[in-house]
């Protein structure tokens, strides 16, 4: 793999170098003449390239495989509980054990992305996170059933640092936001993956079919397309890119009006997009398990119509990530992380003012499309974030320059900023739903709800001030 291979160009603007990483995507860095402040920046590639096109479907697929999978697991876990026996206690330690396989995963991921290429290692991953859940749908002994889970979350999480790095880097290359969409992929395939559940068992299938059938189904295209080189090489994509227009722009300012998603800008720092993220992965968990609840206990829904909210909610969010990329092209990344922010908040004070189920119909919707984009962005804006230590509240503008060129090869450091950005957002979704069935237990529905409107409170306002410092550090 060894290391970056240099491809120089010049004009009468700038002198051009692309640095081209073990996975084939390139980082370029613009450097002006008479400044030795390095700019991060990546070259802007034809966006019909053949390459880039062929790139973006084996991303695509991917997003769709890892969600498929997931969704598959979802499927499983009541058939795995009436199999095996499990009461709440058993069940609830072997969803534990799925989520340390998922932070081994992400710990190991990162680095192997880094040291190897996203390329590779979502090659080597794949096969076995698919032969993983295969060996959790088989009638084995509980604890090779705990192996089993250890391992699914483990190789779940390294594919999904692999192929996050990759969509940062399709996106750095085409300068327009393109991870939203991807991430509306992954939804959709875990719809897919959960639907196959209720398909196999409708047909009398068992488990062992229902994941293999998943893995025959999607295995051999997946395979195809990353042996086949469909993901583009160093010189393809070298041959299909064009230089940015600079123009007159400093390495502070936004290009192409994508905002901070490809500039440092008033970009927020590592620790305030690590803290939205985890806060919002804790309301799309919360929404997952306990708003159909919410909805019987404290408005009065039927019991066959209160999955409807989660159901409009999931919607929402897989057209909010569908839509999401348009908007940031035209605002920028971060514009949209806050007004997301803002919609978010809104939605959820709907839902508590909202006196009978109905309606609080256009709070689910809100809530939905608010929060949809909010990780995307989290995890685009990480690749390219400074430092774990520059939160983007109090820096000197010498003091970012002086990070910026610091750490002007952020590629050598973006899987593991994928990884940890990981790592706190699954760790939100986890311990958001134990969180909110304490404060549930103890003080009531409205209460706990309450709790998670403050939460979202706290996300907008860390945001806010984060992105005001940064830009009054920079000015």
């Amino acid at each position: 793999m060894g290391g970056f291979r240099r491809i120089a160009a010049s004009d009468s603007l700038c002198d051009v170098t692309m640095k081209i990483p073990p996975d084939g995507l390139p980082i370029g860095r613009l450097t002006s003449g008479a400044s030795s402040r390095a700019n991060t920046l990546p070259r802007t590639c034809a966006s019909d390239s053949p390459a880039l096109c062929s790139a973006a479907r084996s991303i695509a697929l991917l997003f769709v495989f890892n969600g498929v999978l997931l969704g598959g697991w979802a499927s499983m876990v009541p058939l795995l509980a009436r199999d095996y026996q499990l009461n709440g206690l058993w069940l609830g330690a072997l969803m534990l054990l799925l989520a340390l396989g998922a932070v081994a995963g992400f710990r190991f991921g990162g680095p192997q992305v880094d040291k190897r290429g996203a390329r590779e290692v979502a090659i080597w991953s794949y096969l076995p996170y698919g032969l993983a859940l295969v060996a959790v749908a088989q009638q084995w002994t509980l604890s090779l059933l705990a192996l089993a889970i250890f391992a699914l979350g483990f190789f779940h999480a390294v594919m999904d640092v692999a192929m996050n790095s990759m969509a940062a880097r399709y996106e750095q290359c085409r300068q327009r936001s393109c991870m939203p969409g991807f991430h509306a992929l992954f939804s959709v395939g875990a719809g897919l993956g959960a639907a196959s559940g209720s398909l196999t068992q409708q047909l009398g299938g068992s488990l062992s079919i229902q994941a293999c059938g998943l893995l025959l189904l999607f295995g051999p295209g997946l395979l195809w397309i990353m042996h086949s080189q469909a993901l583009p090489s160093a010189a393809e994509l070298a041959a299909s890119a064009q230089p940015a227009d600079s123009g007159s722009q400093s390495v502070d300012q936004d290009i192409s009006g994508s905002g901070a998603t490809f500039s440092s800008g008033a970009a927020p720092g590592f620790a305030v997009l690590a803290l939205v993220a985890a806060g919002c992965a804790m309301i799309e968990g919360v929404m997952a398990d306990w708003l159909a609840l919410f909805l019987i206990v404290q408005q009065g829904a039927p019991d066959a119509q209160a999955p409807l909210g989660f159901a409009a909610f999931s919607l929402a969010m897989v057209a909010g990530r569908l839509a999401a990329p348009r908007f940031v092209d035209r605002y920028g990344s971060v514009r949209v992380l806050q007004w997301s922010l803002l919609i978010g908040v809104t939605g959820l004070v709907w839902l508590l003012l909202s006196p009978y189920w109905l309606a609080s119909l256009p709070a689910w919707l809100l809530i939905g499309l608010g929060y949809a984009s909010i990780i995307p962005l989290c995890f685009s804006l990480a690749a390219n974030a400074s430092d774990d230590n520059n939160t983007g509240m109090a820096a000197s503008k010498t003091e970012i320059l002086a990070d910026q060129h610091k750490h002007a090869a952020p590629e050598a450091q973006e899987g593991r900023r994928l990884a940890r950005m990981g790592v706190f957002a699954y760790g939100g979704m986890l311990t958001g739903p134990v969180l909110i069935g304490w404060l549930y237990y103890a003080s009531g529905m409205l209460t706990a709800f309450v709790g998670l409107l403050l939460v979202a409170m706290v996300m907008l306002m860390a945001l806010r001030r984060a992105v005001r410092g940064t830009a009054e550090a920079t000015t």
